[in-house]
């Protein structure tokens, strides 16, 4: 399913370097003494590192408003015949929510709809209970509509899906609160259609894709036809198969994808993106603010523009995505001029803490320290203060207790996590957790200095929970389902 990626939660209190741990805003790029091919280096350093354990995939690291790196690693298959490069197809996941939400507002820019528009001005039949939703509503998950009505890749024609949309129940009033929802951005794909008078595709086409040079992006372009594209590998190591190939409706998905995942792209197709947006190529520069705003609370210390998460306001923004075996992160720095894209293919890749450490590359130019981890026996952790706050952590999130939560986190987090996040939301994120803990085996301990990574085989997935220390008190904490 083409859901929101939980993992890895934010709950970062800056990107800024170890070294100075009182810093509370993230480093400005030109201040810091290495040059932008320092950055290519450590990069490639690391995912070499990364692709021995099993990483394949492609990066796009982009600085001072030019990319510095774009590069493949691995194979394109299970079988290992051809190998990635930075022009290779991936499947970007819900990424292409945030294309969606662009034709919006680009269509929005000539005059043809209002964000402010209820949806009743584009279809007939809507239920009474979802009459008063709007176009801002679908654009930030806040319509009430649920997160899916049926799987990726079934069969389903324009009118199936908005009759199993006007039948669902909405999970919240419209406007009072946040849940993710597929289905609000295919009905965004679909108004692009009625508006346009062209398929989806088509209008993405021109108007996003060829004004930014993004040769290779869309469900249909010029490369996707070729061996190109990559094949999904899932956990046991066997082709999942060309995306493509699944079951489509011709040149595209079936609404219960299009529109709100699965456009495949490249890493060196990112880097255009990231020029276009800098250099207004697609939407004026008022219009960018406008879906770049963060209008929603996620609940996890982040907020949901159009098609972008907000993660600093001004400062950091992104989206990823994932169907259980791609998974695509897209993260951007405007005051920078800075962006990192990173995707695999394979199902047991820790594809978003990768991302988290390309970040901290990028900002810190130094090499993150879960490249020094080294395993710890079972019998013995915890061996130190900082294992043993990290077993206290892992005890907290598999039986939450509200009481006990809030003297750990007293005693054992950094003052400044604390003031970032506010103790009640981190309450709040260890109360989530516990559905993904709960009942999980401890399957491995690593630890490098200040910071240790537990791997739990959960009940659906394994998972990897990352802290990071700063004089033994847990100062940030990541959480990643995938081997």
């Amino acid at each position: 399913m083409n859901t929101k990626i939980i993992f890895i939660l934010l709950v970062l209190t800056t990107f800024g370097c170890a070294e100075n741990p009182e810093a509370t805003q993230l480093p400005n790029i030109e201040e810091v003494k290495n040059s932008p091919s320092k950055v290519a280096e450590l990069t490639d350093q690391f995912l070499i590192s990364e692709s021995e354990k099993g990483f394949s995939g492609a990066v796009m690291i982009f600085e001072k408003g030019k990319p510095s790196i774009q590069k493949g690693y691995g194979f394109t298959d299970a079988n290992q015949n051809i190998t990635i490069d930075e022009n290779t197809l991936f499947d970007m996941g819900s990424i292409t929510k945030t294309f969606t939400a662009t034709a919006i507002l680009k269509l929005a820019e000539l005059g043809k709809l209002s964000t402010e528009d209820l949806i009743t001005k584009y279809f007939d039949n809507v239920s009474e209970d979802k009459k008063k939703i709007t176009l801002h509503h679908l654009l930030t998950h806040s319509s009430g509509l649920p997160g899916a009505i049926g799987h990726d890749y079934d069969t389903a024609t324009t009118e199936d899906f908005l009759e199993k949309t006007w039948n669902s129940k909405l999970v919240f009033p419209i406007g009072e609160d946040y849940e993710y929802s597929n289905v609000g951005f295919s009905l965004l794909g679909i108004i692009i259609e009625k508006v346009s008078g062209d398929d989806y595709d088509s209008f993405l086409q021109k108007n996003i894709f060829q004004p930014a040079g993004m040769e290779n992006t869309g469900y249909t372009t010029k490369g996707t036809e070729s061996q190109k594209v990559a094949h999904g590998v899932n956990q046991e190591g066997e082709d999942w198969g060309n995306p493509k190939a699944k079951n489509w409706n011709g040149k595209s998905p079936f609404w219960h994808l299009k529109a709100n995942g699965g456009l495949l792209t490249t890493a060196h197709d990112m880097a255009k993106w990231s020029e276009a947006i800098l250099e207004n190529k697609i939407l004026q520069s008022d219009t960018w603010q406008q879906q770049f705003n963060g209008y929603v609370d996620e609940g996890e210390g982040t907020f949901y523009g159009y098609g972008v998460v907000e993660f600093q306001k001004g400062k950091h923004y992104g989206h990823n995505g994932g169907n259980g075996i791609f998974r695509a992160d897209w993260q951007f720095f405007p005051e920078e001029k800075s962006a990192i894209f990173v995707v695999s293919n394979s199902a047991n890749v820790p594809l978003f803490q990768i991302s988290n450490d390309l970040v901290n590359i990028l900002m810190t130019k130094e090499l993150p320290r879960s490249m020094s981890l080294k395993m710890v026996d079972l019998n013995d952790f915890p061996t130190n203060e900082e294992q043993n706050n990290a077993a206290e952590f892992l005890q907290n999130i598999q039986s939450f207790d509200e009481k006990k939560i809030d003297k750990f986190i007293d005693e054992k987090f950094t003052k400044r996590i604390v003031e970032k996040n506010t103790k009640e939301r981190l309450v709040k994120l260890f109360q989530q957790l516990e559905n993904e803990f709960k009942g999980g085996e401890l399957k491995s301990a690593s630890a490098a200095e200040n910071y240790v990574e537990l791997k739990v085989k959960g009940e659906m997935e394994m998972l990897s929970l990352n802290i990071e220390f700063i004089d033994g008190k847990i100062d940030r904490f990541g959480v990643e389902a995938g081997d």
